[in-house]
C-alpha cells in the first residue's frame, strides 16, 4: 500500500478549507491545508466578516443623525463626526477574527498549515505547495472565488474598487458609483449611503437582487431610495474614464447618461478561483462556472473533492461549510451522503435585512399551479415593531395546501434571525399551521411567525369539509 505525506491535503483555507480540515483531522486523518493568502479566506479578509462590521458601523452612526422617532433630539450634525476610524475597526476586527483562529492553533491540533504557499497540481496525489512536493491520499479543493470583473471599455485603466480592497479604504468617499445590484452591491450601497457617501448603483437587470422574491426587490428598492441610494436598472454601461473624479456612461432607454463619482465599486458577479491550480494534470474537469462535481461532491478523479464557491451552485460561507461536511465525509467514510439542496436559506444585509429560504412565488406557482396558498403579515402589526419604531417590512410564507412550507421571504428588522424558526419548519417538514402551538415570548419580532401560523391554523380548520358545510348550512338560515 502507498505511503502518502498526508491522508488529506486541503487547497484553500476559507469557509470550506476550514472546515475541511478541521473534520477530516477530527476523523484520525493526517491532515494539511495550503492557501495563496492568509488563513481565513474571503470570509474572513474580504466578505463576511469586514462586511458585517461595516454594516453595523454605518448603522449606528446614521442612528446619530435619526434620533427623532425615539424623542431623541440630541441636535448632531454630521460634521460634527469624524468617519475616519470606521475603516481602522474594521481592519482591527478582521485582525481579532484570525487571531481567533491563527495557524498555530491548527498546528497544535495536528493540521498542517501552509499559509501563502500556492499550491498546483502535479497529479491526482501530488501537488506542489510553493517550492516543495508533497503528497495526499485525498484531496479536498476549496479555492473559494474571486470578483468578476466585466469587460467594460475603460475600465481596466481607472482605479476601481472590489470587495478584496473596498474595505482598505481610510477615509468614507463622499460619493460612490456601484456597478452590480446583487447581494454584494446591495449592502455596499446600504453601508456607504448610512456613512453619508452619495451612492450611485448602476444595474443591468431588470430590478436590484435580481435573485430575491419581485416584492423583495421592490421594498428593498424603497428603502434604499429612502437611504438617498439613487438606482439605475435594466441599463448598459459604455464606458469608465477618469482619474481623481471617476465617470461611467450608460445607455438607459436608447439615452446616453454620464456620472461622476470619487470611488467605482464593481460587483458584478463571482467567479471560481481555478487558475493556477493545473487541474488538468489532476484530471480535474471544469468549466467557467467552477469545478465540475456530483452530487457526493466528488470530482472527475475519484480521489479528489470539490467544495464552496469553487463548486457552486451556491456562494455562501454556510454552504461553503456545508458542502466541505459533505466532501469530507464522502472521502473518508463508507457510507455515503449526497449534498442536498432542497433548504437553502440566505441573508441580504441591507437596511433593512431580507431573508429567504426556498421558492419565490412565481416558481411555486409554475412548480404547483393553484395547489398552493401564500400568508403574509406586516411589521407595522407587532408590538416590538412598534415600540422599537421599526414599522417597515414584511413576512411572506408559501405553503402546498397541505400546510408545508416551500418558501419563505422576509424584509425587515432582525429578519435574518426571524427566518430560521420557519426555515427549521421547512427543512423538518413541519407544517406552518403546527408552528402556532408554539409559545412565542412577547414582545417579539417572532411574534410575526406566532401571528402567520394562526392565520395557516384558522385557514386549515375553515378548509376543513365539516366546517364547510355546516357554515353552508349556517349562511341558509
Amino acid at each position: 500500500m502507498r505511503k502518502y505525506d498526508f491522508d488529506v491535503l486541503v487547497i484553500g483555507e476559507g469557509s470550506a478549507g476550514l472546515t475541511a480540515a478541521k473534520l477530516a483531522s477530527g476523523l484520525g486523518k493526517k491532515t494539511a491545508m495550503a492557501d495563496r493568502e492568509k488563513l481565513g479566506g474571503e470570509c474572513t479578509w474580504t466578505g463576511c466578516i469586514p462586511s458585517k462590521a461595516l454594516l453595523k458601523s454605518s448603522a449606528a452612526y446614521r442612528s446619530l443623525f435619526t434620533m427623532d422617532k425615539l424623542g431623541i433630539k440630541p441636535g448632531l450634525k454630521e460634521k460634527d463626526f469624524k468617519t475616519s476610524e470606521i475603516f481602522k475597526k474594521v481592519q482591527d476586527i478582521r485582525e481579532n477574527v484570525y487571531n481567533s483562529h491563527p495557524p498555530a492553533a491548527f498546528e497544535e491540533a495536528g493540521i498542517k498549515v501552509f499559509e501563502h504557499k500556492h499550491a498546483q497540481f502535479i497529479d491526482n496525489h501530488n501537488v506542489r505547495i510553493g517550492d516543495k512536493e508533497y503528497s495526499a491520499d485525498k484531496i479536498i479543493i476549496a479555492t473559494g472565488s474571486s470578483p468578476s470583473i466585466p469587460p467594460i471599455p475603460g475600465l481596466s485603466g481607472v482605479e476601481y474598487r472590489t470587495n478584496q480592497n473596498i474595505f482598505d479604504l481610510k477615509q468614507v468617499p463622499a460619493s460612490i458609483i456601484i456597478i452590480g445590484g446583487g447581494a454584494i452591491g446591495a449592502e455596499m450601497a446600504t453601508a456607504f449611503a448610512q456613512l453619508g457617501s452619495d451612492v450611485t448603483i448602476l444595474e443591468a437587470e431588470g430590478n436590484i437582487l435580481p435573485r430575491e422574491e419581485r416584492e423583495v426587490s421592490s421594498f428593498i428598492t424603497e428603502e434604499m431610495e429612502s437611504l438617498g441610494i439613487k438606482i439605475y436598472t435594466g441599463i448598459s454601461i459604455k464606458e469608465v474614464f477618469g482619474k481623481a473624479v471617476k465617470k461611467v456612461m450608460i445607455e438607459e432607454d436608447g439615452e446616453k447618461k454620464t456620472f461622476s463619482a470619487a470611488e467605482i465599486f464593481v460587483a458584478a458577479g463571482r467567479k471560481p478561483n481555478i487558475e493556477g491550480l493545473s487541474l488538468e494534470l489532476a484530471g480535474v474537469h471544469y468549466s467557467s462556472k467552477g469545478i465540475t462535481t456530483d452530487e457526493y461532491m466528488q470530482t472527475s478523479a475519484k480521489n479528489i473533492y470539490a467544495c464552496g464557491d469553487v463548486a457552486g451552485p451556491y456562494q455562501f460561507s454556510h454552504m461553503a461549510g456545508y458542502q466541505a461536511k459533505v466532501a469530507v465525509s464522502n472521502a473518508l467514510l463508507p457510507f455515503k451522503k449526497k449534498a442536498d439542496y432542497s433548504n437553502v436559506p440566505w441573508i441580504t444585509f441591507t437596511s433593512p435585512e431580507c431573508a429567504r429560504s426556498g421558492l419565490t412565488e412565481a416558481e411555486a406557482r409554475e412548480m404547483f399551479g393553484t395547489g398552493i396558498k401564500i400568508f403574509r403579515k406586516e411589521y407595522e402589526h407587532l408590538d416590538r415593531s412598534i415600540t422599537d419604531r421599526n414599522l417597515r417590512g414584511f413576512a411572506k410564507v408559501i405553503t402546498r395546501k397541505n400546510g408545508k412550507i416551500i418558501g419563505i421571504h422576509i424584509c425587515g428588522e432582525r429578519a435574518g434571525e426571524v427566518m430560521h424558526e420557519l426555515h427549521l419548519a421547512k427543512t423538518m417538514g413541519i407544517p406552518l399551521y403546527k408552528l402556532q402551538k408554539v409559545i412565542h415570548a412577547y414582545p417579539s419580532y417572532s411574534d410575526i411567525i406566532k401571528d402567520i401560523s394562526k392565520d395557516a391554523y384558522i385557514d386549515r380548520i375553515m378548509s376543513n369539509p365539516v366546517v364547510k358545510f355546516i357554515s353552508f348550512l349556517r349562511g341558509r338560515k
